[in-house]
């Protein structure tokens, strides 16, 4: 295209206003090239600068997932490990025996492990979406994170305002609290209330629908959310 500019106005040097217009015209067309191409290279460096932006968010957004397998199966595992004694107390069928040689028995309905969602890659993703073209990766994790992050912060309050309310109503009612805060070993009266009260059934009972039939089940369905992001992850970056 340039040398044949040039020619052209070797070509026409001497026409008088043809000239002119020709050299003119060539003029203004390398102009216009020159800034295509200068857009196309400006275009094409901030598209590779996004791309891996994007790339680095998914990097830290894998270290997020198995941060949250991490701690998701452990809080699973440790609900897990106590639903029947949560059942025994609730149905009245353990015995004052076996409460007392239970470590955890005593703390099991005021005892809680939340689970905390890792959130760097969740918002980062989010201001990404924002600015740039959408990505149907980054829409779904974004959903994926927004829906279930919400939803394990309700229950997880629910579950600790549960708690609070029934620690009050036993510091305002009950001779043994004091023992029981302490954490002293032999609180037979504690023990007693705790294997024979209907209250205490009652408690354990809303205390056991809130975590197994609301939060655990939660994050059962958000722990396989989060297995298969990881291979859907995995395969944006090239790993699989």
């Amino acid at each position: 295209m340039i040398n044949f500019l040039r020619k052209l106005r070797r070509k026409e040097s001497g026409n008088g206003l043809g000239s002119y217009f020709f050299y003119a015209l060539g003029e203004i067309v390398l102009v216009v090239v020159g800034i295509l191409i200068a857009l196309s290279i400006n275009n094409w460096n901030e598209e590779r600068k996004h791309q891996q932006q994007l790339r680095n968010i998914f990097l830290t957004l894998k270290d997020d997932i198995h941060n949250d397998l991490d701690n998701v199966n452990a809080v699973l595992e440790y609900y897990e490990g106590y639903r029947d004694e949560f059942i025994a107390l609730m149905q009245g069928s353990m015995s004052l025996e076996v409460f007392k040689d239970c470590k955890q028995c005593p703390y099991l309905i005021t005892g809680h492990r939340s689970f905390i969602v890792e959130v760097r890659a969740y918002e980062a993703l989010k201001e990404y979406n924002t600015g740039y073209e959408e990505d149907r990766l980054v829409n779904e994790v974004v959903q994926f994170f927004t829906r279930h992050t919400e939803d394990i912060y309700t229950n997880d309050q629910l579950i600790r305002e549960s708690i609070s309310a029934d620690l009050v109503k036993w510091r305002d009612q009950y001779d043994w609290f004091p023992d029981f805060a302490r954490q002293v070993k032999e609180n037979e009266a504690y023990a007693q209330y705790s294997t024979s009260s209907k209250e205490m059934r009652n408690m354990t009972a809303w205390r056991y629908a809130l975590i197994y039939t609301n939060y655990v089940p939660l994050l059962n369905e958000f722990q396989e959310g989060l297995e298969q992001m990881l291979v859907d992850v995995d395969q944006r970056l090239g790993n699989k």
